[in-house]
């Protein structure tokens, strides 16, 4: 691996996300960027996910890194109403959202987006909005 200097990845990033100017949209290109070069490396080097869990099982009492989530966990669970909930969706999930266990009186939907992974799409509205909050 040769080694990277901060400007060459600045000038990675502006080229490559000219959209995300910011100093905050740049970071959150960056981290998405390194992420992705982690798990290629992971791979790479034979590391898998489910090896890595396995030894957490081992060595930290309690671990789990999934569960089984059934429909009656979802009956009795619920958020109070003093509690502010801000969900970032598409539109068309609108409906969805309103009938889930994220709602409560204090839920404000933030709608936008055409892109699935809206932090990527929308970094630099969720970023001003949450400013705002």
């Amino acid at each position: 691996m040769r080694d990277l200097t901060v400007r060459q990845l600045e000038e990675y990033l502006l080229d490559h996300y000219q959209q995300s100017r910011t100093e905050e949209g740049l970071f959150i290109k960056l981290v998405e960027e390194v992420g992705e070069v982690a798990e290629v490396l992971n791979g790479r080097s034979g590391r898998k996910m489910e090896e890595k869990s396995l030894e957490l099982e081992k060595q930290v009492p309690g671990f789990q890194l999934s569960v089984n989530i059934t429909a009656e966990d979802f009956d009795s669970s619920f958020l109070a109403d003093n509690i502010p909930v801000f969900v970032f969706c598409q539109a068309y999930r609108e409906k969805e959202y309103r009938n889930s266990e994220y709602w409560n009186s204090n839920t404000k939907l933030i709608l936008g987006g055409n892109h699935h992974y809206l932090h990527w799409s929308e970094s630099e509205k969720i970023a001003t909005l949450i400013r705002e909050l």
